[in-house]
């Protein structure tokens, strides 16, 4: 750390970075941009932006923005340095040349130079002034005279970051450059963070909706899905350190902040299609009337009518990233705003590739985990039960195994089973932690929406279905002994008692509504599938006397009638069978086997066909505007001042 400091000292001491934010008014054309824009900050070693050093960064550097936020109100020169990016990176964009025996293009990395300074002022500015000042920090000191005329430097300068990102290729050559405009908007959109009012009528999120910047949504949609899609990793000669990549190691160092080769392989890595990605949810999860991003990324196909990006791409994409909360949101987004793609999920063979890491997600899911990242999860899995043919595919892809799911050793399982276990498990840590009666729902109505297409199930899954279903009796019977119990105590009728029995009430009232679904779910599956599913007939049998426990309960009463029916022909059968003697389980199988394939469907009670659907919330922005942010601050690796949120 010693020579970290140091380095860090130097860099706060630099006599150009000084002098930019100093007191002294720099020209446009003054010498001094092309001195500030050669230097390198290779001697920073070992301070990455995705640790703790990114802080120390940013404390160590704070002076010189301070500084720049005083003494650019009469000197001008922020607004001189971004009219200055503004026209270096138009020339880039007009008149880039690929040199294949230079990596980097010295001029495009003197604008990336230019473009990272800028991003970490505008930090500054977000974390520290209020909107007012910042938009005076863009402009000029005399803006506002009577003889100045309009100044436009935020407009063009947005302007310029989309145009950037939408007509200059992406390459080994300016992919750093792509990525350093993506964070700069991302710093620049962060003030939503500081001020919730400014979603609506921040001015730069008018000019990225409604303003010239407003033309490239289409295409910026375009390029930031295509960069999450095939940018996953930075280009390999990035991370080399011997000399004939000297000029790519400076460059570079301005992005990881000089850190050394071995530093470099254990942080985070900084990718294109992650940042991307990231500005993709900020743009589209805005809530503005009309947003065009939204609209884009519902239909995914341009102005002539032409789809954006491939499908494949996208869903492979996805399929790799569905661990991260930023996939999961994308997926979410594209599953319940835009019907082709989700047809096209719905349509592929490998489903399991989607559905695997969804199920991972919730399988891993502890005290730790973020309780939004599970309901998205949630959410997403029961917006994809609502198509029969999903369903019907759960139960017909088999895996070989299922190395991730620890219980029980399971070969030439469905994926359906993989997911009636996976839900289960989810409600029993739900009862168990955090109680949380729309988890349950969102549980219990994923398995409803799949029970008319249970096939086969594992006898391992109609154990758990049933063990959950034991955990709920017995919270039934304790609820109702607590509320018998504190009505006849002595002090019962007082305001105590009286406010215990109503919690105890609601309880007693929710575990009624989960027992009512396990009763949905089990004759729903019966009535449509019964005759192929032996294990879940026999696992009934099993708990016959718990399942007769409700029989009688007026509530219950109506829903039960086929599952009893059924339970009452086939113990006359092994009753009839067996008698008093021993049977083994195969014994049993066999005779359940046999029974149903003369059993007659048609005795059943008919109910109609569970269908649960998800509705999204009229005012979702205020769920998942500040969501969004927080996936920002955890996986940009941009360190915004937390302290002072006020989303």
């Amino acid at each position: 750390m010693g020579n970290n400091c140091s380095s860090l000292e130097n860099i706060a001491k630099n006599e150009y970075l000084c002098r930019l934010c100093g007191n002294e008014s720099i020209n446009e054309n003054d010498p001094f941009w092309n001195s500030l824009l050669a230097f390198s900050l290779v001697d920073l070693d070992l301070v990455a932006v995705s640790s703790s050093n990114s802080k120390l960064l940013e404390d160590t550097v704070m002076p010189l923005c301070k500084n720049m936020s005083i003494n650019n109100v009469k000197t001008g020169n922020f607004h001189t340095q971004v009219n200055y990016f503004i026209r270096r990176l138009n020339e880039v964009i007009t008149h880039e040349v690929t040199d294949s025996e230079n990596l980097i293009n010295p001029f495009t990395w003197q604008v990336l130079n230019c473009l990272f300074i800028i991003r970490n002022i505008c930090k500054y500015f977000v974390c520290n002034l209020s909107e007012e000042v910042i938009i005076q920090q863009f402009l000029r000191p005399d803006a506002g005279s009577s003889d100045s005329g309009p100044d436009n430097t935020i407009s063009n300068f947005i302007s310029s970051l989309t145009k950037g990102l939408t007509q200059l290729p992406v390459h080994e050559t300016t992919i750093l450059l792509h990525l350093e405009m993506v964070n700069t908007l991302l710093a620049i959109l962060g003030m939503v963070m500081y001020d919730s009012d400014c979603a609506t009528n921040n001015v730069f999120y008018i000019e990225i909706m409604e303003g010239e910047s407003s033309k490239y949504a289409v295409p910026l949609t375009k390029s930031l899905l295509t960069s999450y899609a095939m940018f996953d990793k930075l280009p390999s000669y990035i991370y080399k350190t011997d000399e004939a990549s000297s000029l790519s190691s400076t460059l570079w160092s301005v992005m990881t902040l000089g850190m050394s080769g071995s530093a470099r392989s254990e942080v985070k890595h900084v990718n294109h299609g992650l940042q991307s990605l990231l500005l993709l949810l900020v743009l589209s999860n805005h809530p503005y009337t009309g947003n065009m991003y939204t609209k884009t990324l519902a239909t995914l196909i341009d102005d002539d009518k032409q789809p954006l990006v491939k499908p494949e791409l996208i869903y492979d994409a996805l399929c790799k990233d569905l661990h991260s909360e930023q996939a999961n949101l994308l997926l979410y987004k594209l599953l319940h705003e835009n019907e082709v793609m989700k047809a096209f999920i719905l349509s592929r063979t490998d489903i399991e590739k989607m559905i695997e890491p969804l199920l991972l997600v919730l399988y891993q899911q502890d005290a730790e985990t973020n309780s939004n990242h599970i309901y998205l999860t949630l959410i997403t899995l029961l917006i994809l039960t609502e198509d029969d043919g999903f369903n019907k595919d759960m139960f017909s892809t088999k895996l070989s195994t299922v190395k991730w799911y620890k219980e029980k050793y399971m070969t030439d399982v469905s994926l359906g089973d993989i997911f009636i276990l996976v839900a289960i498990k989810v409600m029993h840590f739900n009862m168990a932690h955090t109680k949380d009666k729309y988890l349950h729902t969102n549980c219990l109505a994923m398995l409803a929406n799949m029970s008319s297409k249970f096939i086969n199930l594992n006898p391992y899954a109609c154990q758990k279905l049933f063990s959950f279903y034991t955990t709920l009796v017995k919270r039934h019977t304790k609820t109702v002994e607590k509320i018998q119990l504190t009505s006849l105590k002595q002090d019962g009728d007082s305001e105590g008692s009286q406010a215990l029995i109503s919690q105890l009430t609601v309880d007693l009232h929710e575990i009624q509504e989960m027992l009512r679904m396990v009763f949905e779910v089990i004759n729903s599956c019966i009535t449509h599938t019964v005759h192929l599913n032996v294990h879940l007939v026999h696992v009934m049998l099993c708990h016959r006397e718990e399942l007769e426990k409700f029989r009688d309960l007026e509530q219950f009463k109506h829903i039960l009638q086929n599952i009893h029916m059924l339970l009452e022909q086939f113990h006359i059968k092994l009753e009839k069978e067996f008698g008093e003697q021993p049977r083994s389980v195969a014994q049993v199988l066999e005779v359940i086997e046999q029974g149903l394939k003369t059993f007659r469907k048609s005795t059943f009670l008919k109910f109609p066909d569970l269908k649960f659907k998800y509705v999204e919330e009229t005012d979702s922005s205020r769920f998942f505007v500040p969501y969004v942010w927080q996936i920002v601050c955890q996986k940009s690796n941009l360190h915004f001042r937390q302290s002072k949120f006020n989303l």
